[in-house]
Protein backbone atom coordinates (compact mmCIF):
# COMPACT_ATOMS: atom_id res chain seq x y z
CA UNK A 1 0.00 0.00 0.00
CA UNK A 2 1.47 3.31 -1.12
CA UNK A 3 1.23 5.96 1.60
CA UNK A 4 0.22 9.58 1.16
CA UNK A 5 3.78 10.63 2.05
CA UNK A 6 5.10 8.56 -0.85
CA UNK A 7 2.51 9.99 -3.24
CA UNK A 8 3.38 13.53 -2.15
CA UNK A 9 7.10 12.91 -2.70
CA UNK A 10 6.39 11.25 -6.05
CA UNK A 11 4.25 14.16 -7.24
CA UNK A 12 6.92 16.67 -6.23
CA UNK A 13 9.50 14.69 -8.17
CA UNK A 14 7.16 14.29 -11.14
CA UNK A 15 6.67 18.05 -11.29
CA UNK A 16 10.39 18.84 -11.01
CA UNK A 17 11.39 16.39 -13.77
CA UNK A 18 8.18 16.52 -15.84
CA UNK A 19 8.19 12.73 -15.53
CA UNK A 20 5.71 10.04 -14.60
CA UNK A 21 7.11 8.09 -11.62
CA UNK A 22 6.79 4.31 -11.63
CA UNK A 23 7.98 1.83 -8.98
CA UNK A 24 9.00 -1.73 -9.79
CA UNK A 25 9.98 -3.84 -6.79
CA UNK A 26 9.36 -7.42 -7.86
CA UNK A 27 10.96 -10.44 -9.50
CA UNK A 28 11.69 -9.94 -13.18
CA UNK A 29 9.27 -12.48 -14.62
CA UNK A 30 6.54 -12.95 -17.18
CA UNK A 31 3.30 -11.49 -15.90
CA UNK A 32 5.07 -8.58 -14.27
CA UNK A 33 6.11 -7.29 -17.69
CA UNK A 34 2.46 -7.44 -18.81
CA UNK A 35 1.49 -5.44 -15.71
CA UNK A 36 3.92 -2.65 -16.67
CA UNK A 37 2.80 -2.62 -20.30
CA UNK A 38 -0.89 -2.51 -19.29
CA UNK A 39 -0.31 0.30 -16.77
CA UNK A 40 1.58 2.45 -19.27
CA UNK A 41 -0.99 1.86 -22.02
CA UNK A 42 -3.87 2.82 -19.71
CA UNK A 43 -2.25 6.11 -18.65
CA UNK A 44 -3.85 8.45 -21.14
CA UNK A 45 -2.26 11.69 -19.95
CA UNK A 46 1.46 11.05 -19.71
CA UNK A 47 4.19 13.50 -18.91
CA UNK A 48 7.10 14.07 -21.27
CA UNK A 49 9.43 11.68 -19.43
CA UNK A 50 9.28 8.61 -17.21
CA UNK A 51 11.32 7.72 -14.12
CA UNK A 52 11.45 4.06 -13.13
CA UNK A 53 12.53 3.31 -9.56
CA UNK A 54 13.85 -0.23 -9.95
CA UNK A 55 14.52 -2.78 -7.20
CA UNK A 56 14.86 -6.45 -8.15
CA UNK A 57 16.98 -9.55 -7.74
CA UNK A 58 16.59 -10.20 -11.47
CA UNK A 59 15.02 -13.11 -13.29
CA UNK A 60 13.75 -13.47 -16.85
CA UNK A 61 15.70 -11.43 -19.44
CA UNK A 62 12.71 -11.56 -21.81
CA UNK A 63 10.55 -9.76 -19.24
CA UNK A 64 13.28 -7.17 -18.61
CA UNK A 65 13.60 -6.51 -22.33
CA UNK A 66 9.84 -6.11 -22.75
CA UNK A 67 9.61 -3.57 -19.91
CA UNK A 68 12.54 -1.51 -21.19
CA UNK A 69 11.17 -1.46 -24.74
CA UNK A 70 7.75 -0.45 -23.47
CA UNK A 71 9.18 2.56 -21.63
CA UNK A 72 11.42 3.52 -24.54
CA UNK A 73 8.58 3.54 -27.08
CA UNK A 74 5.86 4.95 -24.80
CA UNK A 75 7.85 8.13 -24.12
CA UNK A 76 9.39 8.73 -27.56
CA UNK A 77 9.88 12.50 -27.22
CA UNK A 78 11.43 12.48 -23.78
CA UNK A 79 13.66 10.40 -21.55
CA UNK A 80 13.37 7.07 -19.81
CA UNK A 81 15.32 7.51 -16.56
CA UNK A 82 16.15 4.59 -14.25
CA UNK A 83 16.56 5.32 -10.53
CA UNK A 84 18.79 2.67 -8.95
CA UNK A 85 17.75 3.30 -5.37
CA UNK A 86 18.85 -0.05 -3.93
CA UNK A 87 19.49 -3.65 -4.99
CA UNK A 88 19.21 -4.19 -8.77
CA UNK A 89 20.85 -7.28 -10.25
CA UNK A 90 21.03 -9.50 -13.33
CA UNK A 91 17.94 -8.93 -15.51
CA UNK A 92 17.37 -5.68 -13.60
CA UNK A 93 20.74 -4.42 -14.83
CA UNK A 94 19.74 -5.53 -18.34
CA UNK A 95 16.56 -3.44 -18.09
CA UNK A 96 18.66 -0.45 -17.00
CA UNK A 97 20.55 -0.60 -20.31
CA UNK A 98 17.42 0.77 -21.95
CA UNK A 99 17.43 3.97 -19.86
CA UNK A 100 18.78 7.22 -21.26
CA UNK A 101 20.13 8.11 -17.82
CA UNK A 102 20.92 6.25 -14.60
CA UNK A 103 20.44 7.79 -11.16
CA UNK A 104 22.07 6.20 -8.11
CA UNK A 105 21.32 6.74 -4.45
CA UNK A 106 23.97 5.86 -1.88
CA UNK A 107 22.26 2.48 -1.50
CA UNK A 108 22.12 1.86 -5.25
CA UNK A 109 23.95 -1.06 -6.83
CA UNK A 110 23.66 -3.01 -10.05
CA UNK A 111 25.50 -6.20 -10.97
CA UNK A 112 26.79 -8.17 -13.94
CA UNK A 113 24.28 -8.92 -16.69
CA UNK A 114 24.49 -12.67 -16.27
CA UNK A 115 21.33 -14.47 -17.27
CA UNK A 116 20.09 -17.00 -14.71
CA UNK A 117 19.67 -20.65 -15.74
CA UNK A 118 17.83 -23.51 -14.12
CA UNK A 119 20.16 -25.79 -12.15
CA UNK A 120 20.69 -29.20 -13.66
CA UNK A 121 18.49 -31.88 -12.02
CA UNK A 122 16.90 -29.33 -9.68
CA UNK A 123 13.48 -27.69 -9.44
CA UNK A 124 13.02 -23.96 -8.78
CA UNK A 125 16.73 -23.44 -8.27
CA UNK A 126 18.82 -21.16 -10.42
CA UNK A 127 22.45 -20.46 -11.14
CA UNK A 128 24.33 -17.79 -13.02
CA UNK A 129 25.20 -18.47 -16.63
CA UNK A 130 28.71 -17.39 -15.69
CA UNK A 131 29.13 -20.31 -13.28
CA UNK A 132 29.59 -22.97 -15.97
CA UNK A 133 31.99 -20.79 -17.96
CA UNK A 134 34.03 -19.97 -14.85
CA UNK A 135 34.24 -23.67 -13.88
CA UNK A 136 35.49 -24.73 -17.31
CA UNK A 137 37.97 -21.86 -17.49
CA UNK A 138 39.37 -22.68 -14.05
CA UNK A 139 39.72 -26.40 -14.84
CA UNK A 140 41.39 -25.68 -18.18
CA UNK A 141 43.96 -23.52 -16.42
CA UNK A 142 44.62 -26.09 -13.72
CA UNK A 143 44.90 -28.94 -16.24
CA UNK A 144 47.41 -27.03 -18.34
CA UNK A 145 49.48 -26.15 -15.27
CA UNK A 146 49.47 -29.82 -14.22
CA UNK A 147 50.55 -30.94 -17.70
CA UNK A 148 53.35 -28.37 -17.76
CA UNK A 149 54.56 -29.37 -14.29
CA UNK A 150 54.50 -33.13 -15.08
CA UNK A 151 56.42 -32.63 -18.32
CA UNK A 152 59.11 -30.37 -16.85
CA UNK A 153 59.60 -32.52 -13.75
CA UNK A 154 59.80 -35.74 -15.78
CA UNK A 155 62.33 -34.28 -18.18
CA UNK A 156 64.38 -32.73 -15.36
CA UNK A 157 64.62 -35.79 -13.12
CA UNK A 158 65.44 -38.19 -15.95
CA UNK A 159 67.78 -35.67 -17.55
CA UNK A 160 69.13 -37.04 -20.80
CA UNK A 161 67.45 -40.44 -20.36
CA UNK A 162 64.18 -39.33 -21.97
CA UNK A 163 63.21 -37.18 -24.94
CA UNK A 164 60.95 -34.17 -24.68
CA UNK A 165 58.31 -35.97 -26.73
CA UNK A 166 58.26 -38.92 -24.34
CA UNK A 167 58.10 -36.57 -21.36
CA UNK A 168 55.11 -34.82 -22.98
CA UNK A 169 53.38 -38.19 -23.56
CA UNK A 170 53.89 -39.14 -19.91
CA UNK A 171 52.61 -35.74 -18.75
CA UNK A 172 49.52 -36.03 -21.01
CA UNK A 173 48.63 -39.45 -19.55
CA UNK A 174 49.07 -38.22 -15.99
CA UNK A 175 46.98 -35.11 -16.63
CA UNK A 176 44.24 -37.12 -18.35
CA UNK A 177 44.13 -39.55 -15.46
CA UNK A 178 43.89 -36.72 -12.96
CA UNK A 179 41.32 -34.50 -14.70
CA UNK A 180 39.59 -36.79 -17.20
CA UNK A 181 36.85 -37.93 -14.81
CA UNK A 182 36.15 -34.35 -13.79
CA UNK A 183 35.71 -33.12 -17.35
CA UNK A 184 33.43 -36.08 -18.13
CA UNK A 185 30.94 -34.74 -15.59
CA UNK A 186 30.23 -31.69 -17.77
CA UNK A 187 27.03 -31.96 -19.80
CA UNK A 188 27.60 -30.57 -23.34
CA UNK A 189 23.96 -29.46 -23.49
CA UNK A 190 24.33 -27.53 -20.23
CA UNK A 191 27.47 -25.86 -21.53
CA UNK A 192 25.62 -24.91 -24.71
CA UNK A 193 22.74 -23.46 -22.69
CA UNK A 194 25.21 -21.37 -20.70
CA UNK A 195 26.73 -19.92 -23.86
CA UNK A 196 23.28 -19.26 -25.28
CA UNK A 197 22.16 -17.45 -22.11
CA UNK A 198 25.11 -15.10 -22.42
CA UNK A 199 24.23 -14.49 -26.07
CA UNK A 200 20.66 -13.60 -25.08
CA UNK A 201 21.95 -10.90 -22.71
CA UNK A 202 24.27 -9.52 -25.39
CA UNK A 203 21.61 -9.35 -28.12
CA UNK A 204 19.03 -7.73 -25.86
CA UNK A 205 21.62 -5.26 -24.59
CA UNK A 206 22.54 -4.26 -28.14
CA UNK A 207 18.93 -3.61 -29.08
CA UNK A 208 18.20 -1.53 -25.98
CA UNK A 209 21.31 0.60 -26.46
CA UNK A 210 20.26 1.43 -30.01
CA UNK A 211 17.66 3.73 -28.44
CA UNK A 212 19.23 4.74 -25.14
CA UNK A 213 22.76 5.35 -26.49
CA UNK A 214 23.99 5.28 -22.90
CA UNK A 215 26.51 2.42 -23.04
CA UNK A 216 30.09 3.35 -23.73
CA UNK A 217 31.65 1.58 -26.68
CA UNK A 218 33.03 -1.88 -25.97
CA UNK A 219 31.61 -2.18 -22.44
CA UNK A 220 28.61 -4.48 -22.96
CA UNK A 221 30.69 -7.65 -23.17
CA UNK A 222 32.55 -6.62 -20.01
CA UNK A 223 29.29 -6.26 -18.09
CA UNK A 224 28.33 -9.76 -19.21
CA UNK A 225 31.56 -11.71 -18.71
CA UNK A 226 34.16 -9.82 -16.67
CA UNK A 227 32.80 -10.33 -13.15
CA UNK A 228 33.44 -13.31 -10.87
CA UNK A 229 30.00 -13.57 -9.24
CA UNK A 230 26.33 -12.90 -9.80
CA UNK A 231 26.09 -10.60 -6.78
CA UNK A 232 29.19 -8.51 -7.49
CA UNK A 233 28.54 -4.88 -6.53
CA UNK A 234 28.74 -2.24 -9.26
CA UNK A 235 28.18 1.12 -7.57
CA UNK A 236 27.73 4.58 -9.07
CA UNK A 237 31.45 5.26 -9.51
CA UNK A 238 32.06 1.99 -11.30
CA UNK A 239 28.91 2.36 -13.39
CA UNK A 240 30.39 5.60 -14.76
CA UNK A 241 33.01 3.49 -16.56
CA UNK A 242 30.23 1.80 -18.53
CA UNK A 243 27.56 4.46 -19.06
CA UNK A 244 27.69 7.96 -20.53
CA UNK A 245 25.03 9.44 -18.25
CA UNK A 246 25.19 8.46 -14.57
CA UNK A 247 24.54 10.85 -11.70
CA UNK A 248 23.80 10.89 -7.96
CA UNK A 249 20.21 11.35 -6.82
CA UNK A 250 19.07 14.92 -6.24
CA UNK A 251 17.15 16.02 -3.10
CA UNK A 252 13.71 15.33 -4.61
CA UNK A 253 14.77 11.82 -5.63
CA UNK A 254 16.32 11.15 -2.25
CA UNK A 255 13.11 12.34 -0.59
CA UNK A 256 11.14 9.76 -2.57
CA UNK A 257 13.58 7.02 -1.59
CA UNK A 258 13.29 8.04 2.07
CA UNK A 259 9.50 8.03 1.91
CA UNK A 260 9.50 4.53 0.40
CA UNK A 261 11.91 3.21 3.04
CA UNK A 262 12.96 -0.41 2.56
CA UNK A 263 10.77 -0.65 -0.55
CA UNK A 264 13.33 1.55 -2.34
CA UNK A 265 16.29 -0.57 -1.26
CA UNK A 266 15.43 -4.22 -0.58
CA UNK A 267 13.76 -6.63 -3.05
CA UNK A 268 10.49 -8.07 -1.81
CA UNK A 269 10.47 -11.72 -0.78
CA UNK A 270 7.98 -14.46 -1.69
CA UNK A 271 5.75 -13.63 1.29
CA UNK A 272 5.17 -10.04 0.15
CA UNK A 273 3.09 -8.49 -2.59
CA UNK A 274 5.00 -7.10 -5.55
CA UNK A 275 4.94 -3.32 -5.94
CA UNK A 276 4.48 -2.49 -9.63
CA UNK A 277 2.61 0.76 -10.22
CA UNK A 278 2.65 4.44 -11.01
CA UNK A 279 3.01 6.38 -7.77
CA UNK A 280 2.76 9.87 -9.26
CA UNK A 281 -0.66 11.31 -9.97
CA UNK A 282 -1.77 11.35 -13.57
CA UNK A 283 -1.72 14.77 -15.22
CA UNK A 284 -5.04 16.62 -14.94
CA UNK A 285 -6.58 17.26 -18.33
CA UNK A 286 -6.07 21.01 -18.18
CA UNK A 287 -2.34 20.48 -17.50
CA UNK A 288 -1.70 18.25 -20.49
CA UNK A 289 0.15 21.08 -22.23
CA UNK A 290 2.92 20.73 -19.61
CA UNK A 291 3.83 17.40 -21.09
CA UNK A 292 4.84 19.17 -24.27
CA UNK A 293 7.67 21.02 -22.49
CA UNK A 294 10.45 18.56 -21.62
CA UNK A 295 12.49 19.50 -18.57
CA UNK A 296 14.89 16.60 -18.81
CA UNK A 297 15.42 17.24 -22.51
CA UNK A 298 15.74 14.80 -25.40
CA UNK A 299 18.31 11.99 -25.24
CA UNK A 300 21.83 13.13 -26.02
CA UNK A 301 23.38 11.94 -29.23
CA UNK A 302 26.12 9.38 -28.83
CA UNK A 303 27.57 6.66 -30.94
CA UNK A 304 25.66 3.41 -31.07
CA UNK A 305 27.88 1.79 -28.41
CA UNK A 306 28.36 -1.88 -29.06
CA UNK A 307 26.32 -1.94 -32.26
CA UNK A 308 28.07 -1.04 -35.50
CA UNK A 309 25.08 -2.00 -37.68
CA UNK A 310 21.48 -2.77 -36.78
CA UNK A 311 21.12 -6.36 -35.56
CA UNK A 312 19.03 -8.86 -37.44
CA UNK A 313 15.54 -9.65 -36.28
CA UNK A 314 12.63 -7.46 -35.26
CA UNK A 315 13.64 -4.25 -33.51
CA UNK A 316 10.56 -2.30 -34.53
CA UNK A 317 9.21 -2.03 -31.01
CA UNK A 318 5.94 -3.83 -31.67
CA UNK A 319 6.43 -5.97 -28.56
CA UNK A 320 7.46 -9.15 -30.32
CA UNK A 321 10.61 -10.94 -29.21
CA UNK A 322 13.27 -10.75 -31.97
CA UNK A 323 14.00 -14.06 -33.62
CA UNK A 324 17.76 -13.58 -33.24
CA UNK A 325 17.48 -13.21 -29.47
Amino acid sequence: MISEAVKTAADALAESLNADVYVFNAPMERGNDRKVITDVASRSRRRQNVLLLLVTEGGDPDAAYRIARCLQFSYPNGKFVCFISGFCKSAGALLALGAHELIFSDHGEIGPIDVQMGKKDELWEWQSGLTVNAAISSLNEQAFQAFESFMVQTKYHLRGGITLRTAADVAAKLTTGLYGQIFQQFDPMHIGESGRSMLVAEKYGQRLDMRSHNLKKGTLSRLITDYPSHGFVIDRDEAAFYFHRVRPANPAELALGKALGDTACVPIDTTQTAIIEFISTELPEESQHAADQPILGPPEEHGPGEVATPPTGDVSGDGQTPAAA
